[in-house]
């Protein structure tokens, strides 16, 4: 069990250790900065800033009731994925939607995974002053905002592999350079966001190419332990 002396005696080390990191991969530091400022601007900003059209591409916007009503938050989100609803249904019901819905079953990685919080929460609402807030439509929120966190980790975690790949084959400024465009790419505005299995694919090729490049690329051959993983 620390004591107050020896917090006080190791907050120099960790400023320390902090400064020289900040030196030595600002890069890397940089990149995170930024990753999370076009995640916010893809999530706060951008939603809000789309005229929706009374027909689209995307997404039929023809609304019948009210056509001068505000966009609620789902209908902003909405204009980017269609199945948003969908999504936040199968992940708020995982896994039991697939005795009702067997078609969803080829892709049950990422609701899975975005399902494990609000399962967390959920869990600790067994409490009677907790439980009682949990009332729909609550936990469809609580997969909601789960759904966006794990597309903020696979973001963070996607352009710091991205980087990582870049510089095993060239220079530091050469693969900050990379990354830097891929973040500031527009694309990712209209895709962090989204509340779908888009972010989780491009995640999965990044990751498998760096993967591939790492552990079977090389002088030597690899072994089987390494092919098979």
């Amino acid at each position: 069990m620390t004591t107050p002396e020896a917090r006080r005696l190791a907050l120099p080390t960790i400023r320390w250790n902090l400064r020289q990191s900040l030196r030595a991969n600002w890069q890397q530091w940089v990149l995170a900065l930024l990753t999370t400022v076009m995640f916010l601007l893809s999530l706060g900003v951008v939603p809000f800033l789309v005229v929706r059209q009374s027909e689209s591409w995307i997404i039929n916007t023809n609304r019948t009731d009210d056509p001068d009503r505000p966009l609620n938050l789902y209908e902003r989100y909405e204009q980017f994925n269609i199945d948003i609803n969908q999504w936040i249904a199968v992940t708020r019901r995982f896994p039991s939607i697939y005795a009702e819905n067997p078609a969803r079953m080829n892709r049950p990685l990422y609701p899975g995974l975005a399902s494990i919080l609000p399962r967390i929460i959920m869990v600790a609402a067994r409490f009677p002053n907790i439980r009682d807030a949990l009332t729909e439509p609550l936990p469809l929120r609580l997969a909601f905002g789960s759904m966006l966190l794990l597309n903020f980790a696979m973001f963070h975690t996607l352009v710091q592999i991205f980087y990582r790949w870049v510089l095993r084959h060239f220079a530091r400024s050469i693969a900050f350079i990379a990354a830097l465009l891929m973040v500031l790419d527009p694309s990712w505005l209209t895709t962090a966001a989204q509340v779908s299995t888009a972010p989780f694919q491009i995640f999965l090729q990044v990751v498998t190419v760096y993967l591939f490049d790492r552990y079977l690329l090389g002088e030597n051959p690899p072994s089987w332990a390494r092919i098979i993983g």
